[in-house]
């Protein structure tokens, strides 16, 4: 497609940078990004809008010492001007010790992260989806809201070690709220899509789901809080998993001994059937096969059958703790020791979430959540949020009665440790990272989980 410069454009800009960089080290890092979004309100298509930017981060360093600067002219001038700048900073900055300087190169594995059909999919036919997606909403009596969106992207590194790297990128997404009548929160439904290869979409199957959800959470009850065991749908789990990536497996919040692996690698700290790795090569959406520091990334073991393993590493965060980096650096524009997984992968099971339901004499089931915290208690994984689009009371093994949401805070280390069920197929949830990777999430069955208010409000 027109739209990629390719990896020898942005090799050129590089060497043009590094052969300027006054014998400094030097990192030079690209993304350049073209994303449409069409989104719907009240059944109607209220904005559609497209967005093209290209970024360049340039570090250089000397010995401990570091200057970062980013910019996006993307010129002569524009990237002389940001070098100069990362230059003066470096020589004005705090050393920052045990810095290692550049990567140095190495082998790459290769992953499938493009399809052409994804760049090529417009507003046109992301519209298409949408006029579809309300048709469908309408039989039901439905309002609908949400988005389809698509992205096509490049990212490109290259430091003055000789390591040059290139990915092209696609990706598309969509998410459909129907909602049964007005007011601050009707009764609703959700269902969500996410994936690279944009002609194997089934939209139709995902905005039926949310209008299918909407119907079933008509007329909910009022129920009291209390331990309730819950099967979670992908959707719902996704929420916790994220929060418990942010505080657990950041390589910084176990240097600073705020994650609950702190001191505790080795130990089992979660039910044994609780297993996450993070594999960039194995994902259903696959990621980058290298971080923004040009290191190769290593699919690495977080928890295995609920003992804790290890956490992952930027250069910077290796080298504090004697260890070796992992390919999970965030490189040039961020803290060096900066290290995230983008590709966890849970274990799934071996049961359908109708069978979890049917495991339940009395219980809840769980679309999604929402306003979730995970900063109550880092150490012990205590997170709070609220119920979200659809939340079922389940008696002898048979969905009852929709209910009105509730608010849960619970400590997840515990609460997965009663994790009875786990789903046979895992779904891509994708955020903010969604260009590089994503999150395959099963749904889980939890024994005793803790609900502890209500919200007033519709499912």
């Amino acid at each position: 497609m027109k739209y990629l410069k390719g990896k020898d454009f942005y090799f050129d800009l590089a060497d043009s940078i590094i052969s300027k960089c006054d014998n400094a080290g030097c990192e030079v890092l690209f993304s350049n990004s073209k994303s449409g979004l069409t989104r719907i309100a009240n059944s109607t298509i209220h904005q559609n809008v497209s967005k093209r930017s290209t970024d360049v981060t340039v570090r250089v360093s000397r010995g401990d010492n570091i200057g970062t600067a980013s910019t996006n002219v993307i010129t002569n001038e524009g990237l002389f001007d940001c070098l100069m700048n990362a230059l003066e900073i470096m020589k004005s900055s705090e050393p920052l010790e045990g810095f290692p300087g550049p990567a140095q190169k190495a082998e790459y594995r290769t992953t499938d992260t493009y399809v052409e059909a994804t760049a090529k999919f417009g507003p046109s036919e992301r519209a298409k989806v949408v006029v579809d997606a309300i048709a469908r909403a309408k039989v039901d009596g439905l309002t609908l809201a949400g988005a389809v969106e698509n992205a096509v992207g490049e990212i490109a590194f290259a430091n003055s070690n000789g390591v040059k790297v290139y990915q092209p990128l696609t990706s598309f997404g969509c998410n459909f709220v129907a909602m049964d009548g007005e007011g601050d929160d009707p009764p609703s439904g959700y269902a969500a899509l996410a994936g690279r290869d944009v002609s194997k979409a089934d939209w139709k199957a995902t905005y039926d789901r949310a209008c299918r959800k909407a119907v079933l959470a008509r007329n909910p009850i009022e129920i009291e809080p209390g331990k309730y065991d819950v099967v979670l749908e992908s959707a719902a789990f996704s929420e916790l998993i994220e929060w418990f990536n942010f505080i657990t497996f950041n390589s910084q919040s176990v240097m600073d001994g705020t994650s609950p692996m702190s001191g505790h690698a080795g130990d089992k700290i979660t039910g044994k059937n609780v297993t996450i790795i993070d594999d960039a090569y194995g994902s259903i959406l696959g990621g980058l096969p290298f971080d923004f520091e040009g290191v190769p990334r290593q699919v690495v073991p977080l928890i295995e059958e609920g003992v804790a393993r290890t956490t992952v590493q930027s250069r910077f965060s290796a080298a504090k703790q004697g260890m070796e980096p992992t390919g999970h650096g965030f490189g040039p524009g961020s803290m060096p020791s900066n290290a995230l997984p983008l590709n966890l992968r849970i274990t799934p099971g071996d049961k359908t979430i109708d069978e979890m339901v049917g495991m339940l004499d009395n219980g809840i089931q769980v679309t999604r959540f929402h306003y979730v915290n995970g900063l109550l208690d880092t150490r012990k994984a205590v997170m709070t949020g609220m119920t979200r689009d659809g939340a079922w009371l389940i008696e002898n093994g048979k969905i009852k009665h929709a209910i009105k949401n509730l608010r849960f805070t619970d400590n997840m280390l515990e609460a997965w440790g009663r994790i009875d069920a786990i789903e046979n197929e895992t779904h891509p949830v994708t955020g903010w990272w969604s260009a590089v990777g994503s999150y395959d999430i099963p749904g889980v069955l939890i024994r005793g989980f803790t609900f502890t208010g209500k919200t007033g409000k519709g499912s």
